[in-house]
């Protein structure tokens, strides 16, 4: 479940890659928490980057560091659908008003999760 939740989270993340094409409010750090996840899962970092003029994101879960740079775009939303040990994760993602909003399921039950631009 640990292995599902990080990929999970390397997956949303990665869905921001692309948004940052239409605004930088994507650059830099921000903090995240979420519910539901394993213990040492719910609170993390990630870094949004542009290297070689394709965007990165870097996440960082406890003491985990994953780089991610794959997405779909549908529209203004960002989707992904995958199938990780067995569980269907599927991700919808978009930027609002300057903040990142996410829907989550793994098998179909929701997974919480927010997020705050650090200074």
């Amino acid at each position: 479940m640990k292995q599902i939740v990080c990929i999970l989270f390397c997956m949303l993340f990665s869905l921001t890659v692309s948004a940052q094409d239409k605004t930088d409010g994507l650059s830099g750090k921000w903090e995240f928490s979420a519910t539901d996840v394993p213990y040492g899962y719910e609170t993390g970092n990630i870094e949004f980057q542009t290297k070689e003029g394709k965007l990165n994101v870097i996440l960082s879960i406890s003491y985990n560091k994953i780089t991610i740079d794959q997405i779909e775009q549908a529209g203004d939303t960002y989707k992904c659908d995958l199938n990780i040990e067995g569980s269907d994760v599927n991700i919808s993602f978009k930027q609002k008003a300057g903040k990142l909003e996410a829907d989550v399921t793994v098998d179909g039950s929701p997974i919480g999760i927010s997020f705050k631009k650090m200074e």
